[in-house]
Protein backbone atom coordinates (compact mmCIF):
# COMPACT_ATOMS: atom_id res chain seq x y z
CA UNK A 1 0.00 0.00 0.00
CA UNK A 2 1.02 3.67 -0.96
CA UNK A 3 -0.19 6.96 -1.25
CA UNK A 4 -1.62 7.69 -4.50
CA UNK A 5 -1.49 11.12 -5.03
CA UNK A 6 -0.59 14.63 -3.61
CA UNK A 7 2.04 16.29 -1.37
CA UNK A 8 2.90 12.23 0.02
CA UNK A 9 2.56 10.01 -3.33
CA UNK A 10 4.25 7.28 -3.62
CA UNK A 11 5.08 7.00 0.24
CA UNK A 12 4.51 3.13 1.62
CA UNK A 13 1.48 3.03 4.57
CA UNK A 14 1.87 0.22 7.39
CA UNK A 15 -1.05 -2.05 7.39
CA UNK A 16 -2.17 -3.93 10.57
CA UNK A 17 -1.31 -7.04 10.67
CA UNK A 18 -3.67 -10.47 10.48
CA UNK A 19 -7.09 -11.18 8.81
CA UNK A 20 -9.00 -8.40 10.83
CA UNK A 21 -8.67 -5.20 9.00
CA UNK A 22 -9.01 -5.37 5.29
CA UNK A 23 -7.42 -2.41 3.32
CA UNK A 24 -9.06 -0.79 0.82
CA UNK A 25 -6.54 -1.28 -2.34
CA UNK A 26 -4.24 0.74 -3.97
CA UNK A 27 -6.38 0.66 -6.99
CA UNK A 28 -9.96 1.37 -5.95
CA UNK A 29 -8.49 4.15 -2.96
CA UNK A 30 -7.60 5.37 -6.54
CA UNK A 31 -10.76 5.46 -8.51
CA UNK A 32 -12.22 6.73 -5.34
CA UNK A 33 -9.90 9.76 -4.92
CA UNK A 34 -10.44 9.96 -8.48
CA UNK A 35 -14.09 11.17 -8.26
CA UNK A 36 -13.43 13.23 -5.09
CA UNK A 37 -10.86 14.79 -6.73
CA UNK A 38 -12.32 18.31 -6.88
CA UNK A 39 -14.04 17.94 -3.44
CA UNK A 40 -10.83 17.12 -1.06
CA UNK A 41 -9.09 20.79 -1.14
CA UNK A 42 -9.88 22.09 2.67
CA UNK A 43 -11.84 19.25 3.22
CA UNK A 44 -12.70 18.04 6.94
CA UNK A 45 -12.69 14.46 6.76
CA UNK A 46 -14.58 11.67 8.83
CA UNK A 47 -12.72 8.14 8.57
CA UNK A 48 -15.01 5.30 10.64
CA UNK A 49 -14.08 2.07 10.86
CA UNK A 50 -10.83 3.49 9.96
CA UNK A 51 -8.29 0.77 9.50
CA UNK A 52 -4.91 1.58 8.15
CA UNK A 53 -6.08 5.27 8.24
CA UNK A 54 -5.26 4.94 4.36
CA UNK A 55 -8.17 6.67 3.15
CA UNK A 56 -7.32 9.79 5.62
CA UNK A 57 -3.67 9.93 4.81
CA UNK A 58 -4.44 9.83 0.74
CA UNK A 59 -7.34 12.81 1.51
CA UNK A 60 -4.65 14.84 3.97
CA UNK A 61 -2.40 14.09 0.96
CA UNK A 62 -4.12 15.90 -1.27
CA UNK A 63 -4.99 18.60 0.50
CA UNK A 64 -7.90 17.64 2.95
CA UNK A 65 -7.53 20.43 6.05
CA UNK A 66 -8.23 17.14 9.04
CA UNK A 67 -9.14 13.94 9.24
CA UNK A 68 -10.89 12.18 12.20
CA UNK A 69 -10.53 8.59 12.42
CA UNK A 70 -11.83 5.98 14.45
CA UNK A 71 -10.52 2.72 15.25
CA UNK A 72 -10.64 -0.13 17.80
CA UNK A 73 -8.47 -2.72 16.78
CA UNK A 74 -4.86 -2.80 18.35
CA UNK A 75 -3.39 -3.80 15.97
CA UNK A 76 -4.98 -1.01 13.15
CA UNK A 77 -4.55 2.14 15.81
CA UNK A 78 -0.79 0.86 15.61
CA UNK A 79 -0.65 1.06 12.03
CA UNK A 80 -2.59 4.48 12.06
CA UNK A 81 -0.23 5.36 14.28
CA UNK A 82 2.24 4.60 12.64
CA UNK A 83 1.40 6.02 9.28
CA UNK A 84 0.28 9.36 10.68
CA UNK A 85 3.78 10.30 11.98
CA UNK A 86 5.28 8.82 9.58
CA UNK A 87 3.36 11.59 6.99
CA UNK A 88 3.64 14.30 9.03
CA UNK A 89 -0.28 14.46 9.88
CA UNK A 90 0.21 14.85 13.67
CA UNK A 91 -1.70 18.46 13.08
CA UNK A 92 -4.35 17.55 10.97
CA UNK A 93 -5.26 14.27 12.22
CA UNK A 94 -6.86 12.77 15.27
CA UNK A 95 -7.21 9.41 15.83
CA UNK A 96 -10.10 8.03 18.54
CA UNK A 97 -9.34 4.75 19.89
CA UNK A 98 -12.78 2.74 20.65
CA UNK A 99 -15.96 1.93 20.06
CA UNK A 100 -17.03 3.84 16.40
CA UNK A 101 -20.52 4.04 17.78
CA UNK A 102 -19.96 5.31 20.37
CA UNK A 103 -17.85 7.86 19.23
CA UNK A 104 -20.36 9.12 16.74
CA UNK A 105 -23.35 9.55 19.33
CA UNK A 106 -21.20 11.95 21.15
CA UNK A 107 -19.85 13.60 17.81
CA UNK A 108 -21.58 17.16 16.54
CA UNK A 109 -18.40 18.15 14.10
CA UNK A 110 -19.93 17.96 10.57
CA UNK A 111 -17.51 16.66 7.86
CA UNK A 112 -17.57 17.02 4.42
CA UNK A 113 -16.34 13.78 3.24
CA UNK A 114 -17.58 10.45 5.35
CA UNK A 115 -15.85 7.49 4.53
CA UNK A 116 -17.22 4.56 5.54
CA UNK A 117 -16.02 0.69 5.64
CA UNK A 118 -16.98 -1.36 8.87
CA UNK A 119 -16.41 -4.89 9.04
CA UNK A 120 -18.76 -7.01 6.28
CA UNK A 121 -21.45 -8.65 7.07
CA UNK A 122 -21.97 -7.42 11.30
CA UNK A 123 -24.79 -5.16 10.56
CA UNK A 124 -22.91 -2.02 11.41
CA UNK A 125 -23.63 -0.16 7.83
CA UNK A 126 -27.27 0.77 9.02
CA UNK A 127 -26.04 1.32 12.44
CA UNK A 128 -23.62 3.67 11.64
CA UNK A 129 -25.32 6.10 9.16
CA UNK A 130 -28.17 5.89 11.19
CA UNK A 131 -25.79 8.03 14.13
CA UNK A 132 -24.28 9.94 11.04
CA UNK A 133 -27.67 11.24 10.01
CA UNK A 134 -29.56 11.49 13.57
CA UNK A 135 -26.08 13.86 14.64
CA UNK A 136 -26.15 15.25 11.61
CA UNK A 137 -22.36 14.66 10.73
CA UNK A 138 -22.21 15.73 7.00
CA UNK A 139 -22.06 18.31 5.63
CA UNK A 140 -24.82 20.15 3.51
CA UNK A 141 -22.84 19.57 0.67
CA UNK A 142 -20.66 16.61 1.79
CA UNK A 143 -20.30 13.08 0.52
CA UNK A 144 -20.76 10.11 2.66
CA UNK A 145 -18.76 7.12 0.89
CA UNK A 146 -19.35 3.44 1.82
CA UNK A 147 -17.79 0.53 0.42
CA UNK A 148 -19.53 -2.97 1.23
CA UNK A 149 -19.31 -5.96 -0.97
CA UNK A 150 -20.56 -6.03 -4.30
CA UNK A 151 -23.37 -8.33 -3.37
CA UNK A 152 -24.03 -6.52 -0.12
CA UNK A 153 -27.62 -5.16 0.33
CA UNK A 154 -26.16 -2.47 3.39
CA UNK A 155 -29.01 0.66 4.05
CA UNK A 156 -33.09 -0.07 4.14
CA UNK A 157 -35.68 2.22 2.50
CA UNK A 158 -36.13 4.19 5.36
CA UNK A 159 -32.52 5.22 5.14
CA UNK A 160 -32.31 5.80 1.57
CA UNK A 161 -35.13 8.11 1.52
CA UNK A 162 -33.24 10.37 3.61
CA UNK A 163 -29.82 10.44 0.86
CA UNK A 164 -29.32 10.20 -2.46
CA UNK A 165 -27.30 7.92 -3.87
CA UNK A 166 -24.84 9.75 -6.48
CA UNK A 167 -22.82 7.32 -7.69
CA UNK A 168 -21.84 3.30 -7.62
CA UNK A 169 -18.95 1.26 -8.85
CA UNK A 170 -17.67 -2.28 -8.21
CA UNK A 171 -13.81 -3.21 -8.16
CA UNK A 172 -13.87 -7.19 -8.09
CA UNK A 173 -15.43 -7.83 -4.79
CA UNK A 174 -15.52 -4.57 -3.96
CA UNK A 175 -18.79 -2.22 -4.14
CA UNK A 176 -18.24 1.77 -3.49
CA UNK A 177 -21.35 3.89 -3.15
CA UNK A 178 -21.45 7.54 -2.99
CA UNK A 179 -24.08 9.29 -1.17
CA UNK A 180 -25.30 13.33 -0.28
CA UNK A 181 -28.14 14.40 1.90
Amino acid sequence: MRIIGGSKKGHPLQAPAGTVTRPTTDRVREAIFNTLQMRIPEAKILDVFAGSGGMSMEALSRGASFADLYEKDRKAIAAIERNIKFLGFEEQAKLWKGDALLFLSQNSAQYDIIFLDPPYYEGLYEKTVSLILERQLLAENGLLVVETAKNSPILSDGILQELKQIKTAAYGDTKIDYYSL
